[in-house]
């Protein structure tokens, strides 16, 4: 039952059911990540909440149209549809990047900035990722896993304009990063073995992909390097 309080934690943290309490007060890690997804929750509220107001040429845009003969012929629900689409071009204008050449363009660089961006929260708790819901998220990827031993976390992320799948594994005490990364991104520059002060890593091209690993300086990466080798299956 452990991992379905884990699967709630991260689904419904709010949850007020009495055996998801009890759970909780019991369990520190539990705690943590109940907290952490809250924080998001609470993250993304403050993102809509913030969101600009519409310019006065929506504004005016929005007064021609009501006050248009055929618009006195509209109901209720085309009027929130105006409406919902000018709140969507807003947002969009003021929080996408319309530019797609923004990305790092250099692959070790954003793999060692990705990694420690994620120091404070990926796979810093054991959230039981299954082999049907990391296949889920690979098969976008043409990529799939048999098993998931030593598997501790996995997210969907858009660090630094690109997008990738991001896997963390526990090798003894420490977070193994893998991040599967597109090849339609234009790297200026491939590394196959990079590192910085705190992190080290190696680089392949696999299928239409690179496959990227990253750990802490100093740990030996080969062991771990081929069983995720193995253990990844390429269908493209």
């Amino acid at each position: 039952m452990k991992t379905d309080f884990y699967q709630q934690a991260i689904s419904d943290p709010h949850s007020q059911c009495p055996e998801f309490l009890a759970a909780l007060a019991n369990d520190p890690a539990l705690q943590e990540l109940q907290q952490s997804q809250i924080q998001q929750d609470d993250s993304l509220l403050d993102f809509f909440n913030t969101a600009p107001e519409p310019s006065s040429a929506h504004v005016n845009a929005v007064n021609e149209i009501v006050n248009s003969e055929p618009a006195k012929r509209w109901s209720a629900f085309n009027y929130l549809a105006v409406a919902a689409s000018l709140v969507l071009c807003v947002l969009s204008l003021k929080y996408i990047d319309l530019d797609n050449t923004s990305y790092n363009h250099q692959l070790a660089s954003h793999a060692l900035n990705h990694t420690a961006h994620g120091h404070s929260y990926a796979g810093v708790t054991n959230i039981h990722p299954s082999v049907r819901q990391v296949n889920f998220q690979l098969a976008a990827y043409g990529a799939s896993i048999r098993q998931s031993d030593n598997l501790i976390w996995n997210k969907d992320c858009d660090f630094e304009g690109v997008s990738s799948a991001h896997l963390v594994y526990q090798d003894n005490q420490a977070r193994i990063n893998v991040y599967l990364v597109p090849d339609h991104y234009e790297f200026s520059q491939i590394e196959s073995v990079f590192q910085d002060e705190r992190y080290q890593g190696t680089i392949k091209k696999v299928a239409n992909n690179y496959l990227v690993i990253v750990g802490p300086k100093g740990h030996d990466l080969n062991a771990i390097s081929q069983r995720i080798d193995q253990d990844i299956q390429w269908s493209i």
